[in-house]
C-alpha cells in the first residue's frame, strides 16, 4: 500500500516547460571516468562490475537530492516481476519512509502479519531477511518485505536503542481504511482513516452518511483519528477535506519554475454545516494525509490536537529510463493555503499533547480522551447556555461563551 508516483506524463500535462539541456562540466565528467578506470584497476575485489559501479553512482547522485528520489534497476524490475509471477505476493502491513536515523516505520495496520509479529511504530529496520537496508532504495526495501503467502519475514529492527530480532509469517489480511468507530455519548462521531486509497473518499463519504443516520438528531462535533496515515493518493484526501470546506483554497503544488502551481480549491458545501470537528495526528502523520490535516486547519475548519506530524510534502514522478529501468523523483512541493511548505518540517498541533501524563498510564487511548476534550470545549462554545431568566444583563456573570473560550485557552496551555 504504498504511496504511488505520479506518472511522468502529470508533470507535462500541468504545463511544467521542459528543463535546458544542462551539459556535465568536462573536468567532472574526467574526475568521474578517472575514479571509474581506477576502482576497476587497483581495488582488490575482482567481482566488482562496471554496471555496479554506474548503478551506485546514479543511486548516490539521487540520495544527495532528497529521500525521495530513487533508482529503480533492471534487477529491481525483474525481482518484482519474478514475485508477482510465481505465488500470491503480500506485503506485511507496514508503512516506512527514510528518515535521518534509516528507515523507519511510520505505521503498523492493525491485523496484519507485521501487527502480530510486535512491529511497532517509530522502530528502525535495520535488516530484512539477512539483507542491511543502510544502502537499499525504498522501493527495494518494500519488495524485500513483500514475499509470498506463508513465507518467513525476518527483521531486525532498533527500537529505543535496543536492536530486537522478530520472525513472522506472511499472510493476507483484512484492512480496514476507513473505521467508523461507536459514537461517543453526547453525539460525537468518530473516524478513523488508516490510509488514503483511490476509494477512501467515497468510503469516507459512506462513514459520514452512517453516521448521520444514525445520529438521528445530528451530531454535536466529530473526531477524526489520522494517527499513522502515512498518505497514500493525494486526490483522495483532499476529495475527503472539501466535505467540510465551503469553497476555499485547498493547497498547491509549487513545480518547478516557471511552470505554474497546481492550485487545488473546494467545492462549495460543508456537509456538517460548521459543526466542530477535531483531528487528532501524530509522528506516523504523512503526506496526504498532512495535506488532509492542512486543508482543514488552515481553512479554520478543525483544530489540530496531538504531536507534530511527519513532514513529507513533496510529490513524486514516475519517468521510464530505458525499456528495463525507472526513476522515481521528486517534481513538486505542497503548499498550504498560505503559501507555505511543510516539508521536512511537519505540522504543529493547535493542541500539543506531548507524552503519555504518569497519571494516566492506565488509560486504553489516552490522546482520544484528551482531543475529546477539546471537542467537547469547542461544542460547548457553539452553543452556548443563555442565562437564567431572573438574572439581568447587568449584573450577568461572564457569559459561557467567554468561559468556554477561557477553557480552549486552558486546553492550549495545559497539554
Amino acid at each position: 500500500m504504498q504511496e504511488q508516483p505520479r506518472p511522468a506524463e502529470d508533470m507535462l500535462e500541468s504545463g511544467e516547460a521542459p528543463a535546458e539541456d544542462t551539459p556535465i562540466p568536462p573536468e567532472e565528467l574526467a574526475a568521474f571516468g578517472k575514479i571509474y578506470r581506477l576502482i576497476l584497476r587497483h581495488h582488490p575485489d575482482t567481482s566488482i562490475t562496471p554496471e555496479q559501479l554506474i548503478e551506485g553512482a546514479i543511486r548516490g547522485m539521487l540520495s544527495s537530492v532528497d529521500n525521495y528520489s530513487e533508482y529503480i534497476s533492471a534487477g529491481d524490475v525483474v525481482e518484482r516481476e519474478k514475485k508477482e509471477q510465481f505465488g500470491q505476493v503480500q506485503d506485511v502491513g507496514i508503512e516506512i519512509a527514510r528518515t535521518a536515523k534509516g528507515i523507519q516505520v511510520l505505521s503498523v495496520y492493525p491485523n496484519s502479519p507485521a501487527h502480530k509479529g510486535g512491529v511497532k511504530a517509530l522502530d528502525v529496520l535495520l535488516e530484512i531477511d539477512g539483507s542491511r537496508t543502510a544502502l537499499l532504495g525504498m522501493n527495494t526495501v518494500r519488495a524485500k518485505l513483500a514475499g509470498e503467502t506463508g513465507t518467513k519475514a525476518r527483521l531486525t529492527v532498533l527500537r529505543e536503542g535496543a536492536e530486537r530480532r522478530l520472525e513472522f509469517e506472511r499472510s493476507r489480511y483484512e484492512f480496514t481504511e476507513v473505521e467508523n468507530l461507536p459514537a461517543i455519548e453526547g453525539g460525537y462521531g468518530h473516524i478513523r482513516i488508516h490510509w488514503f486509497s483511490a476509494d477512501t473518499a467515497d468510503r469516507f463519504e459512506l462513514a459520514l452518511s452512517g453516521l448521520l443516520r444514525l445520529e438521528a438528531d445530528g451530531i454535536n462535533g466529530l473526531l477524526i483519528d489520522l494517527r499513522g496515515n502515512a498518505g497514500g493518493h493525494i486526490e483522495s484526501a483532499l476529495k475527503s477535506a472539501q466535505k467540510f470546506i465551503d469553497g476555499h483554497s485547498m493547497i498547491s503544488i509549487r513545480m518547478r519554475p516557471p511552470a505554474q502551481p497546481i492550485r487545488y480549491r473546494a467545492a462549495r458545501g460543508d456537509v456538517l454545516s460548521g459543526i466542530p470537528i477535531v483531528l487528532l495526528v501524530d509522528g506516523g502523520t504523512a503526506s496526504a494525509a498532512e495535506m488532509f490535516t492542512l486543508a482543514l486547519q488552515q481553512n479554520n475548519r478543525a483544530v489540530v490536537v496531538g504531536n507534530q506530524t511527519f513532514g513529507k510534502g513533496s510529490t513524486q514522478s514516475s519517468i521510464a529510463i530505458g525499456a528495463d529501468r525507472e526513476l522515481i523523483l521528486t517534481t513538486g512541493y505542497y503548499l498550504d493555503p498560505l503559501g507555505k511548505s511543510i516539508h521536512a518540517r511537519g505540522i504543529k498541533p493547535d493542541v500539543l499533547l506531548g507524552l503519555r501524563p504518569p497519571d494516566q498510564r492506565g488509560e486504553e487511548d489516552w490522546q482520544v480522551e484528551r482531543a475529546l476534550d477539546v471537542l467537547r470545549a469547542l461544542d460547548r462554545m457553539r452553543t452556548p447556555t443563555p442565562p437564567p431568566p431572573a438574572q439581568s444583563a447587568e449584573s450577568s456573570s461572564p457569559s459561557q461563551e467567554d468561559n468556554v473560550a477561557g477553557d480552549i485557552q486552558e486546553l492550549l496551555r495545559s497539554y
